[in-house]
């Protein structure tokens, strides 16, 4: 018969919780900076297309690679940074994990 599994998620009060906690809380608002900085990035891009607009050779083709482009550079500006921090911090929080449930 297996034993029961604890809900917790974080360590008791005290240095430890604290300290799992704030890493949580930095990953987190990591998270969203680049997320942010995606948004920027694609907005930066994005303002090209007004450019292409006014050229008459460029056309709508032109238009419409410039905005694609800046989709793709704006969602990898937030993937790269987001999958690097979580491939560091997440291997390490999913173990205390696994030890505080066990």
């Amino acid at each position: 018969m297996s034993r029961p599994r604890s809900g917790r998620y974080h360590p008791s009060a005290g240095a430890g919780g604290r300290r799992a906690l704030a890493g949580d809380i930095t990953v987190v608002m990591l998270m969203v900076l680049f997320a942010s900085m995606g948004f920027k990035v694609h907005g930066a891009i994005a303002d090209l297309a007004d450019v292409t607009r006014g050229v008459e050779d460029a056309g709508r083709a032109g238009t419409t690679e410039i905005l694609d482009l800046a989709r793709l550079v704006g969602w990898l500006a937030f993937l790269v940074p987001t999958a690097l921090v979580l491939s560091q911090s997440l291997p390490t929080r999913l173990r205390r994990v696994r030890d505080l449930r066990a």
